[in-house]
């Protein structure tokens, strides 16, 4: 399969088409249990989202991109019980996603959530959010 996604790149597809077609390999991979075949397919997939027009130039689709490819490995890392991993990955992707949306977009605030959520399972109890994770500090603030 991955020889196929890779003479997908080459015919001329625009890199996000390509970017897209990775996540779904990677998510096959998944759905079969080779998590470890996912992840390098994710880390390539990420690696073109990010190699492409900032957002400011008009990048925003390929940042999100990048943005689902951190959650899609993070996710895989918290399945495989690497939740320390999993954190970096997703914080990443909640840095991408804040910049290509705003902090104030309820989907950024999902995000938050995720984030949260992820920090509790690896044992991190305080309400000391990281400072770009503005919805759950304006919660700790009213709660």
């Amino acid at each position: 399969m991955i020889s196929s996604t890779s003479r997908f790149g080459k015919q001329g597809i625009s890199s996000l088409d390509y970017v897209m077609s990775l996540h779904v390999l990677a998510a096959i991979y998944c759905r079969s249990g080779q998590y470890e075949e996912a992840i390098p397919i994710l880390e390539r997939a990420i690696a073109i989202a990010t190699a492409t027009p900032d957002i400011d130039e008009g990048g925003v689709d390929h940042a999100l991109a990048a943005f689902a490819g951190y959650m899609q490995l993070g996710d895989i890392l918290a399945m495989t019980g690497q939740y320390e991993n999993a954190l970096g990955f997703y914080r990443n992707g909640h840095q991408i996603q804040s910049k290509a949306l705003g902090a104030m977009d309820p989907r950024v605030g999902e995000t938050c959530s995720y984030l949260a959520e992820a920090y509790l399972k690896v044992g991190h109890f305080t309400l000391n959010y990281p400072p770009f994770c503005f919805p759950h500090y304006l919660c700790s603030v009213l709660l």
